[in-house]
């Protein structure tokens, strides 16, 4: 049973959310841009309940969603991203996800939890390689 399942998303400690969105290195090297993150979670538990409600259904359904034993039907080339420090979808889902797609890149992120806040310029050039060599 997940944390969300137990209770919900008001009951998860402050700093735990933080972390399911930016990874604890994030956090001490970048105070200033991690307190903007830490805002932007708070509004979204105290400020705004739908918000919450939708994220406390998205966790359920990640946990009953499995589609594994489809992805070798998958095609299309397929960037496949795996931050090391996600708490919510563990990097090593990454790594099974891209040996199941024929076609997958595996890119590898050891330094961050949500890449797209921690390693942004990583992230976009990683995707326009990706997609300039189509």
């Amino acid at each position: 049973m997940t944390m969300m399942e137990k209770g919900s998303y008001e009951s998860v400690p402050e700093e735990l959310a933080l972390q399911m969105v930016v990874s604890r290195k994030f956090i001490r090297e970048n105070p200033e841009a991690a307190e903007g993150v830490r805002r932007m979670v708070a509004a979204t538990r105290d400020d705004n309940p739908g918000d919450a409600e939708a994220f406390e259904h998205q966790q359920v359904a990640l946990g009953k969603f499995d589609i594994y034993d489809r992805l070798p039907e998958i095609k299309a080339k397929t960037l496949v991203i795996a931050p090391r420090y996600d708490i919510v979808i563990p990097p090593a889902n990454g790594a099974l996800i891209a040996t199941q797609i024929e076609t997958s890149d595996l890119l590898w992120l050891p330094n961050s939890a949500h890449p797209m806040i921690e390693d942004t310029e990583l992230v976009a050039r990683k995707v326009k390689e990706f997609l300039d060599a189509e």
